[in-house]
């Protein structure tokens, strides 16, 4: 349901020029706090914090300086931590939507044990949270996404692909890879449908609903995440099936050492991302390494990144 907002709940209904004027008047003696409100037309409770301010900046202190509206509920370092995040993924061609930066704070927030009122359900914080984040962050920007298909088709030009390399060709540089294609890893997933669809078969004419018996009557996915390194050396995959209950049967005919886990859509999700970085560690070289994969939520949350960061 969408949030109900007062309309008539209107703040700052006085000029700031008056207020200006209302302070120099009594702090140059002229008029009194109460008869500049009266005079310059603001609020009494607002003249008196910025005076007693402008009074402690007179003497030498260091007065706090209350903001109007709900504080953040992140700390300035926080903040920043999440802005550095951000940048770095957007350089990395992994640019996080509102949504995705919304979730991330929430993660913070419950990973530092910080009180908040966002939406526990969803695992998300609010909007109006977002978008003063992005007022206090001016050099952040929300870019408004195009289709699918002109992206893939932009996608191919050759300053998206001169700008990917770029990218790809300073990692390498940065951690010494050239010369190591045992540690330059690409990882992705792939759907594998579980029904097989049915061929043409000859029935009466006219008739509307024809059906083919298959193995089974929805299309369910099983989710194969592969990876392998510059020197053609692979990863046991891991198979992820739709469901809760892990079977011993599901393993059959699995390349070794190959993982099977349990999603309730089938698909990857961050926990499953942690459980195969896992898998992976146990198979990689005992040295600095370059995952390659592409923008999925799952690989770009918090505790995604952080848990990269202590085992890479």
């Amino acid at each position: 349901m969408p949030r109900k907002q007062n309309l008539n709940k209107i703040f700052l209904r006085w000029d700031e020029n008056d207020m200006n004027q209302a302070v120099s008047s009594v702090m140059e003696g002229h008029l009194s706090i109460l008869a500049a409100s009266q005079h310059y037309n603001v609020p009494f409770s607002t003249l008196h914090g910025k005076v007693k301010v402008r009074k402690e900046i007179a003497a030498g202190l260091n007065p706090v300086v209350k903001k109007i509206g709900h504080p953040s509920i992140l700390s300035l370092e926080m903040e920043q931590a999440l802005v550095e995040r951000l940048l770095c993924l957007e350089e990395r061609g992994l640019g996080q939507t509102a949504l995705q930066v919304r979730r991330a704070a929430f993660q913070l927030a419950e990973a530092l044990g910080i009180i908040h009122n966002w939406n526990s359900e969803d695992k998300v914080a609010g909007v109006d949270r977002f978008r003063a984040f992005l007022k206090r962050n001016s050099g952040l920007s929300l870019r408004k996404p195009e289709g699918l298909s002109r992206a893939r088709a932009e996608g191919l030009c050759k300053e998206e692909i001169d700008h990917y390399f770029s990218i790809l060709k300073q990692v390498l540089n940065d951690y010494q890879l050239f010369d190591k294609p045992h540690c330059i890893y690409n990882m992705d997933e792939s759907g594998l449908p579980l029904n097989n669809r049915p061929l043409k078969i000859v029935s009466q004419k006219g008739k509307r609903e024809i059906i083919s018996l298959t193995n089974v009557e929805r299309g369910q996915n099983v989710t194969v995440v592969a990876c392998c390194n510059a020197a053609g050396a692979y990863i046991p995959p891991m198979v992820i099936f739709k469901g809760v209950r892990n079977s011993i049967m599901y393993k059959d005919d699995l390349p070794p050492g190959s993982v099977v886990e349990m999603s309730d859509s089938g698909y990857r999700n961050e926990d499953l991302f942690i459980s195969w970085r896992n898998h992976f560690t146990k198979f990689k070289p005992d040295d600095k390494i370059l995952i390659i994969f592409d923008n999925h939520g799952s690989d770009t949350s918090v505790r995604a990144l952080d848990f990269c960061k202590k085992t890479t």
